[in-house]
């Protein structure tokens, strides 16, 4: 298969602008020296590495407030959007919106391998409601040799799911967890081990879902990769769109 790039048509306003992704054909991806055209998920990515803003935790993997359009790095068919009606801090966030049909529009970064250790998630997120359809995937850690690894997903009733794929196991919190209508912190603590993985959830600093320390949490070519935003919505699930900034994985915790 050949590997696939996006190409991006710009149009902007006074609150922003937008930067529809498109798929081009590209002979060669390089993602840290891998080449990650074909995973087992079927999906295809961008591959290379974003240069994202500085951030001030020195042991950032991955790292963007979205105060410097254009969007560098897009997966999926939807809009990604910088976005200066509705922020959190600074003067843009990033608008991740999909019409019927279409089953994506994340913001995509590689990073070192990750082998060991504990992995910190931390984003602000927006969102009007729920897809009344399906589950939406906002945020997953992967190895593209490997495919799917973790997601951290908005149920349509409001709950926060986990779904470890190396074990096929979803964990999940009760209904209307997920605020709606407000900005709100979204942390994650993903301990990395092929035996005693687990993974820990807050919503606003309140501890809202602990998974048992029993999972796979390593894929076998390791952790290089991270999608956020709409990272998959099944395309019959009708339109969707969330907002998020200042997003971070770290090696530490970056808190709130």
């Amino acid at each position: 298969m050949r590997p696939l790039l996006f190409g991006a048509l710009v149009v902007c306003t006074l609150s922003g602008c937008t930067y529809r992704f498109d798929f081009l054909p590209a002979e060669t991806v390089d993602s840290h020296g891998a080449d990650d055209s074909d995973d087992s998920s079927g999906e295809t990515d961008s591959g290379s590495s974003t240069d994202f803003d500085s951030d001030p935790e020195s042991d950032a993997l991955f790292f963007d407030d979205f105060e410097n359009p254009p969007i560098a790095n897009g997966f999926g068919e939807g809009d990604l959007t910088s976005d200066g009606a509705l922020v959190h801090g600074g003067a843009y966030s990033l608008s991740a919106a999909v019409d019927s049909g279409e089953t994506g529009a994340a913001v995509h970064g590689t990073f070192p391998a990750v082998t060991d250790g504990v992995l910190h998630f931390r984003a602000w997120f927006h969102i009007d409601g729920f897809s009344p359809e399906n589950t939406v995937n906002v945020m997953e850690v992967y190895n593209p040799l490997d495919g799917d690894l973790f997601d951290l997903n908005f149920t349509r009733d409001g709950r926060l799911n986990f779904v470890f794929f190396l074990n096929d196991t979803p964990v999940e919190t009760g209904p209307d967890i997920i605020p709606t209508g407000r900005w709100f912190c979204l942390r994650l603590q993903y301990g990395v081990d092929n035996e005693t993985g687990y993974a820990i959830g807050w919503v606003d600093d309140d501890l809202v879902l602990t998974s048992a320390s029993t999972f796979d949490t390593l894929p076998d070519n390791d952790i290089t990769d991270i999608r956020t935003g709409i990272a998959y919505l099944p395309g019959d699930a009708g339109a969707f769109e969330l907002h998020m900034d200042d997003v971070i994985l770290s090696a530490s915790d970056p808190g709130c």
